[in-house]
């Protein structure tokens, strides 16, 4: 739980040090989806920090073999979180490191705004094992591509859609922030 806080908080780095340290042992220890939670958040944390082709790799292996379908969910969301922050132009990559993964770029920044929205819809509609916790997330997720593609009824479509779940979840910092993505969007003509 403490490399997951620490990569939602944006300390990749010390994500990947939790994983370090916490993987070794959860490989010896017979609880599978310990071990799958840690390579998910370590490759996640690899791609934030610069080393895109291996994180990604590995995600998608995890992804052919999740234990449970809450796990199946994660990695399906994480992709879709990497894919439209991809999209978006959040992913923050110096050019040189992407010259050096040029199979990053072609399989993942070419078509990361397709794949997001592919990944996202499907946890925002129809979640792997009807697991239904991250819908609202996915849909926030998915008004913020659509606000920055300039597709402004979609956005507020998805906004609307993620500020029912989070009022229904009572989660506040969510809901504040699907309610910003509708403020940022122009008034509607009629």
């Amino acid at each position: 739980m403490a490399a997951y806080a620490l990569l939602s908080s944006e300390r990749p780095e010390a994500a990947a040090r939790v994983v370090g340290e916490g993987l070794p042992l959860a490989e010896r220890m017979p609880v599978l989806s310990t071990t799958f939670y840690l390579r998910l958040i370590g490759a996640s944390a690899a791609v934030a920090l610069g080393a895109l082709s291996r994180g990604m790799r590995t995600i998608e292996a995890i992804r052919d073999n999740p234990p449970t379908p809450f796990a199946e969910m994660m990695v399906v969301f994480t992709l879709g979180l990497i894919y439209a922050r991809t999209a978006r132009r959040e992913v923050n990559v110096p050019l040189s490191v992407l010259l050096r993964n040029p199979g990053f770029v072609i399989r993942h920044a070419l078509p990361a705004r397709r794949k997001a929205r592919a990944l996202l819809d499907r946890i925002a509609d129809d979640p792997p094992g009807g697991a239904r916790g991250f819908s609202g997330l996915a849909m926030l997720e998915l008004a913020r591509l659509h606000a920055h593609f300039g597709e402004h009824e979609q956005a507020s479509r998805r906004a609307a859609q993620a500020i029912e779940v989070f009022e229904r979840q009572g989660a506040q910092e969510a809901l504040r922030q699907a309610r910003s993505v509708v403020e940022s969007l122009p008034p509607r003509s009629h």
